[in-house]
């Protein structure tokens, strides 16, 4: 399936678009044949799992990566600071030089480093944001996103499609798999049929 290989931004620019369409057929049409269904179930599945993707692991504890050189004792002292989970921050009473070297090695981290000269100079650190938290993060934006879209569909459509636990499951971003894709559609706002006179030949 292409929505598989897909760049991601087709499928908000082309696929769920392409949704809209086929959920439209399928209302006005339920007894049409099982491709429609086969392809709406399709692209919803890789969307979820290639753009939503499943939830990253979350850690509550504040421990950071090692940041120092591994050779002087300041880098050892901080290093042990950093990867204290109950510590978000340390202050260091140390000299000019020395802070440098400390300052250096925290460049191009989300940890704030800054010297404090209220009183007895000393280097102050605060543990940031962790890339696990920033994992995390990014992937209850990309959530939203995704229920904006999914719900943006037919809702009656995909109700018809998946069933009402089904169509609950995918609007949590969960899977729909639990939904056939031989789902006979319910025959709804049909015209009935006009009766057929039979003619006796005999």
């Amino acid at each position: 399936s292409e929505a598989e290989v897909c760049d991601l931004i087709a499928f908000e620019t082309f696929y769920f678009p392409l949704l809209a369409k086929l959920l439209g057929r399928l209302k006005e049409s339920p007894d049409r044949g099982p491709t429609d269904r086969q392809i709406i179930l399709k692209v919803l599945e890789s969307y979820i799992q290639r753009y939503v993707q499943p939830e990253p692991p979350q850690t509550g504890d504040m421990t950071r990566s090692k940041r120092g050189c591994g050779r002087c004792a300041d880098c050892k002292a901080l290093d042990t600071f950093l990867l204290d989970p109950g510590l978000k921050t340390w202050r260091f009473p140390i000299s000019s030089s020395r802070r440098a070297h400390l300052h250096q090695r925290l460049e191009r981290t989300s940890n704030s480093h800054v010297t404090d000269h209220s009183r007895l100079e000393a280097l102050v650190v605060t543990k940031g944001v962790s890339a696990v938290t920033v994992k995390h993060d990014e992937w209850k934006k990309r959530c939203k996103i995704a229920r904006t879209l999914i719900r943006g569909l037919d809702r009656d459509g995909l109700r018809l499609l998946l069933g009402q636990e089904g169509y609950e499951n995918i609007t949590q971003l969960g899977t729909t798999q639990k939904a056939s894709t031989t789902r006979p559609m319910p025959q709804v706002n049909q015209r009935p049929r006009p009766p057929v006179d039979v003619i006796d030949l005999t």
